[in-house]
C-alpha cells in the first residue's frame, strides 16, 4: 500500500505511474488470494482487469472459493459461484456435479418435484435420466394417494416415455418388446 502511495504521490513524473499501481494492486491480490482472501481478492483483480491476466485471476478467486464450498457439501453456493465461470478450466462440469448433488438431496427431501426440474435440465448426465423417471414414480405415487389418477397418469407415463430408464430398470417379459410394455403401461394409465 505505501508503494502504490508513493507511485501515486509522483504520477506526474515521467516514467512513473499506472503500471506500477497496477502492479502494487496486483501482487497485494496476489497475496489475498494466497491467504484464501478470495472476496478481497477477486475486487482488487477485477478493478484492474485489464492489466496482466487479472481478469483471469478473479475467475480464478471465484473458482477456488466454490472448491471450498464443494468440499463443505454446500453444493448451492458453489453452484452460483461456478456458473458465473463456466469457461474456466472444468466449472461448466462442476455446474452438472453440483445441480446432480442438489437434485439428490431434493430426493432425500422428498422434494421430487423440486429433484425433477434438476434432473430434466441435467439430461443425460451420470443417471439423471435415471433419477428423472423414477421422480416422476414418485410424483405419481403422490396423487395416487391424495385420489388425484389423471394427475397421478400423467406422471406415470412422463416415467413410462423414458426408454433408457425403462430398459435398465424393468426385465421386459419375453414375448413383448419394449415399445409394446410402453403402450400397455400407457393404456393402463389412461384407464385410470
Amino acid at each position: 500500500d505505501e508503494a502504490k502511495e508513493l507511485f501515486l504521490s509522483i504520477s506526474d513524473y515521467k516514467d512513473c505511474g499506472t503500471i506500477e499501481v497496477y502492479e502494487c494492486d496486483y501482487l497485494k491480490a496476489d497475496k489475498m488470494l494466497e491467504n484464501g482472501e478470495y472476496d478481497s481478492a477477486r475486487e482488487l483483480f477485477v478493478s484492474i482487469a485489464d492489466y496482466r491476466d487479472a481478469g483471469e485471476r478473479a475467475k480464478e478467486c471465484d473458482y477456488l472459493k466454490a472448491s471450498d464450498f464443494l468440499k463443505d457439501d454446500s453444493y448451492a453456493e458453489a453452484l452460483e459461484l461456478y456458473e458465473g465461470i463456466t469457461d474456466y478450466l472444468d466449472s461448466a462440469d462442476k455446474v452438472n456435479f453440483c445441480k446432480y448433488r442438489i437434485a439428490a438431496g431434493y430426493v432425500e427431501e422428498r422434494k421430487y418435484e423440486e429433484a425433477a426440474e434438476l434432473y430434466l435440465e441435467l439430461g443425460d448426465y451420470v443417471e439423471s435420466s435415471g433419477k428423472l423417471s423414477e421422480c416422476y414414480g414418485y410424483i405419481g405415487d403422490r396423487y395416487i394417494l391424495q385420489k388425484d389418477y389423471v394427475s397421478a397418469g400423467q406422471y406415470y407415463l412422463k416415467m413410462l416415455e423414458n426408454k433408457e430408464w425403462l430398459s435398465n430398470s424393468f426385465q421386459v417379459e419375453t414375448n413383448r418388446d419394449e415399445e409394446s410394455y410402453i403402450n400397455h403401461k400407457s393404456v393402463l394409465c389412461k384407464k385410470v
